[in-house]
Parts: structure tokens; C-alpha cells; sequence
């Protein structure tokens, strides 16, 4: 009932995973019992050219064993896209290096680094040098801290083109390309430089709490 939820509402495919010791176990007695009954040199070979194969097609869309450049030719991106979900990090951060390299001094001391996800504010917390300090109303990172009222510009990262909400005074200064022909969640999305918030954060913060 569970994975057929999963499948209806578009769920990640890890969210089942807590069952599978689960129904490994009880299939494994009645497997047992199927191999040793009739040819059981025959269902032996069969199920173990079975599980090979299965651990071999799992190995190719799960693992990184694909050289990255690559993977845009094969159908992985399309078979378990969480699998690409962190390729092109590295080049999202150099990009919002490069964005902030281009702000002055006097505008770098005061600024603050916003993202859609805790997997953009991942990706630069990771890889991100001399950045400003990263916040995001994403799930559990809202509760990770917000800015100190005053605090600007705003280099929005990894939002859709022309999405600038509270923030005025916007203007896109980059498009994210990983250089990989990759559709990651942030392929195509622009980093913004705004000016500020439209109120201060203390009072925003609350309301920039998100799930989606």
C-alpha cells in the first residue's frame, strides 16, 4: 500500500526502503525452499544469473560508476534521477564565486547567499569558498539560523528565471549550467543579485518557512 502511495504522489524512492530487510527476510524462506525442490542445480543457476544481473543494473543507476560525462548519453538521468542530483555542484559554486567576486568590498562584508533547497545550500556550504554566509527557508534550515536584519544584498541562487519574491531591486547576473548536458534540479536556473528584502529579516523570516 505504502509503495503504491510512493507511486501516486511522486515520493522518493527511498522512502520504502525501511521495509526492504523487512520483505527480504520472509521471501528468503520461501526462496530456500524453491531452490532446493526439483533441478535445484538449474534454479540455482538461474537465480544467481538473476541476482547478478539485478545487482548489475543497480550498480550502473545507483552507483557513480558512469564517468559524469557521460551520463547525459545514457538513460540514468531519466531511471533514478537522484542519482545525478549532486552532479554540477562544484560548477554551481564556482558560478556564485564568480557573482560575488563581483560585488565591491563594502557590498561582500554585508552580504547574504539565499537558496530554494537544502540541496543548493548544501552544495555551497560543501564546496562554496569565501562565500557569504548561506541561509535557506527550506525545511529543517529555516531553523538553522536567519539573517541579521540589515543585512545586503541578497544573492539569490539557483532560482527560476524572473522569480525574485520579497527581495526588490533584483538583476540576474548568471544562468547555472554544469557544463554536462545534465537536467539537474538547478540546470537552467539564474543566480540573482537583489538589493534587499522588502521588510526586515526578523520580521520575513517566519513566513519564508517552505516544505515545497
Amino acid at each position: 500500500v505504502l509503495v503504491v502511495l510512493m507511486l501516486a504522489v511522486g515520493g522518493k524512492s527511498y522512502y520504502c526502503a525501511g521495509f526492504l530487510p523487512v520483505l527480504t527476510a520472509a521471501g528468503a524462506i520461501p526462496l530456500d525452499g524453491w531452490l532446493e525442490r526439483g533441478r535445484a542445480l538449474l534454479r540455482k543457476g538461474a537465480f544467481t544469473a538473476t541476482a547478478a544481473a539485478s545487482i548489475l543494473v543497480i550498480a550502473l543507476i545507483s552507483l557513480p560508476v558512469i564517468p559524469v560525462e557521460q551520463l547525459h548519453s545514457t538513460p540514468v538521468p531519466n531511471l533514478y534521477n537522484e542519482g545525478v542530483a549532486q552532479t554540477g555542484w562544484p560548477q554551481l559554486a564556482a558560478q556564485t564565486e564568480a557573482v560575488v567576486r563581483s560585488l565591491t568590498p563594502e557590498e561582500r562584508a554585508n552580504a547574504v547567499i539565499m537558496t530554494p533547497n537544502y540541496g543548493v545550500y548544501g552544495a555551497l556550504s560543501f564546496y562554496g569558498h569565501d562565500l557569504p554566509p548561506v541561509y535557506s527557508g527550506h525545511v529543517s534550515t529555516w531553523y538553522w539560523g536567519q539573517p541579521k536584519d540589515g543585512a545586503a544584498p541578497v544573492i539569490l541562487v539557483a532560482y527560476e528565471p524572473g522569480w525574485t519574491g520579497d527581495f526588490y531591486g533584483c538583476e540576474a547576473k548568471a544562468t547555472i549550467d554544469n557544463g554536462l548536458h545534465l537536467p539537474t534540479e538547478e540546470q537552467g536556473s539564474q543566480i540573482f543579485v537583489c538589493q534587499g528584502l522588502i521588510g526586515p529579516w526578523s520580521t520575513m523570516w517566519p513566513y519564508m518557512h517552505h516544505t515545497g
